[in-house]
């Protein structure tokens, strides 16, 4: 068996919410192809669907990584890049909860290297660096999403909580 064969019986379990399946199939695919960018891919879905937000993204780096090596594999490196965004904002996320805003900063800087244009990602951004007492990075990281979206009305209140403020007294939410 193959390690794509290996690969599409683990979606299949995936698609029918089989977890254990799927677990069992990715871990004999593991096992026999530990390098294959199919066992790789389907293993951070996997952790994805799980989310188990730092395993998919260690998978998932690794597919991506491989796709831009080698050049091939482009659809589950395109896959991968398009899913670690999103694993970054819930793992920011998280850590905004424990009030980590080191962390929160960090993944948030992670996912603006994938989507730099995006307001939304800018104004979680903005509002972590307003909670480590980094005003001036807020104001620019607010300023830049409202270059990119006048109206985005989270981006409007938050520019004038930092023109009023001259330091963070206050946890936004």
């Amino acid at each position: 068996i193959r390690d794509i064969d290996y690969a599409n019986l683990a979606s299949a379990y995936m698609v029918k919410k089989d977890f254990k399946e799927t677990r069992r199939y990715l871990d004999d695919a593991a096992g026999i192809y530990p390098q294959s960018p199919w066992v790789l891919y389907y293993t951070g879905l996997y952790h994805y669907l799980q989310q188990e937000w730092e395993s998919a993204v260690f998978y998932f780096t690794q597919v991506a990584g491989m796709a831009g090596k080698t050049g091939k594999f482009g659809e589950l490196g395109d896959g991968a890049t398009q899913l670690l965004p999103e694993i970054y904002l819930q793992q920011a996320k998280a850590a905004i909860e424990r009030q980590d805003y080191v962390q929160a900063a960090d993944r948030l800087e992670a996912v603006l290297l994938y989507k730099p244009g995006s307001a939304e990602f800018l104004t979680y951004l903005c509002e972590v660096y307003y909670n480590m007492g980094r005003v001036k990075e807020a104001r620019d990281c607010v300023l830049r999403a409202l270059s990119i979206n006048p109206d985005h009305s989270s981006a409007q209140r938050l520019l004038m909580i930092l023109d009023n403020t001259a330091a963070p007294n206050a946890v936004l939410r």
